[in-house]
């Protein structure tokens, strides 16, 4: 498809299709939500691809051609009217499996390799930092729900990248992209919530001096912080067993307070088609009207919505990561 110089390429198996593509809608977001793709076509058009073949779907907004999705057809739906075929990427087969696996004396990014490489994921990058004195990979969850657990607890995000290969990394700390009011940004608007009047308080089941120490697996008595303020109204206590040191538990305790506080300032845009952002990215809005905040922002879900018959746009949510804004634990990284 190519209309006011969007163009749309989906490579379905052995196939590239383009101006078969009547419309696109495409969906990209942080673990454990799943990246997909929803592609409408006539219903004359030939689809020899299956569920099951390699999927690439790249789009060109006028800066040149960029890869947004890379995975695999999961259906292909053929009626009377149009052909429809859906793509998921790695975020799919790890929310297919459900690990039962127990992680003895690991850190949260080997933890996060493990289980991608058990899903056949490959890694772009997984440099989260955080030493549980062990982890239980238990089938409650999913491997995409253990992961974005562990890397919440360790002040950062997990997402697919558009190769396909998982990313598990802090937040970056500067914005990296610039869109502007006028042009890019065709729709605006921010959400700024009550702050909570409580702290968040990650508890583990200790203490110990390291996770190699003797009684590291030895629950006591007493949790971790030993100074932890009794919980009530200003102090939400939130169990962690895992976390049995010191340094564990601040890092827990400072990564859910950001967080916390990240969300209770939000924005909401509509933009010119955007495909080189993604889920993680650190944007700012510019030349804004005075009463709205031009961010930095975190990025936090993405919808690309493309189509022959009407405008072609890009929905973007996400998250202050203006430190100034946050708790008063600090900023997300």
């Amino acid at each position: 498809m190519s209309i006011r110089s969007i163009v749309i390429e989906a490579r379905l198996g052995n196939y590239l299709y383009n101006e078969h593509i009547i419309s696109a809608h495409i969906t990209l977001a942080l673990l454990p939500a799943v990246n997909q793709a929803e592609l409408i076509m006539p219903a004359s058009v030939q689809m020899d691809a299956s569920s099951g073949d390699d999927a690439v779907i790249s789009i060109d907004g006028g800066d040149g051609m960029e890869t947004v999705l890379t995975g695999k057809i999961y259906l292909v739906h053929k009626s009377i009217y149009e052909t429809k075929v859906i793509v998921a990427d790695a975020g799919f087969v790890l929310n297919a499996a459900r690990p039962a696996k127990t992680f003895d004396k690991q850190d949260a990014a080997t933890i996060v390799k493990t289980l991608a490489a058990d899903c056949g994921v490959d890694i772009d990058k997984c440099d989260v930092d955080i030493k549980p004195a062990f982890y239980i990979a238990h089938q409650n969850r999913t491997s995409a729900e253990h992961i974005a657990d562990l890397v919440k607890h360790a002040g950062g995000y997990a997402a697919v990248s558009a190769q396909g290969a998982l990313t598990a990394t802090t937040w970056p700390s500067d914005s990296d992209i610039n869109l502007t009011f006028g042009r890019e940004i065709r729709e605006y608007c921010t959400k700024n919530k009550v702050p909570v009047a409580y702290q968040i308080i990650a508890t583990g089941s200790g203490p110990a001096g390291t996770i190699d120490a003797a009684d590291a697996k030895r629950p006591t008595a007493k949790p971790i912080p030993t100074d932890a303020p009794e919980p009530g109204n200003d102090a939400r206590w939130v169990p962690v067993h895992m976390l049995r040191t010191p340094d564990a538990v601040t890092t827990s305790k400072k990564s859910l307070n950001s967080r916390q506080g990240a969300y209770a300032s939000m924005m909401e845009a509509k933009t010119l088609v955007m495909p080189a952002l993604r889920p993680g990215a650190c944007f700012s809005a510019q030349q804004m009207p005075d009463n709205l905040s031009q961010g930095p922002w975190y990025c936090t879900k993405l919808s690309h919505h493309l189509s022959a018959h009407s405008l072609s746009v890009t929905t973007i949510e996400a998250i202050t990561s203006d430190s100034s804004s946050l708790s008063s634990a600090g900023g997300l990284i």
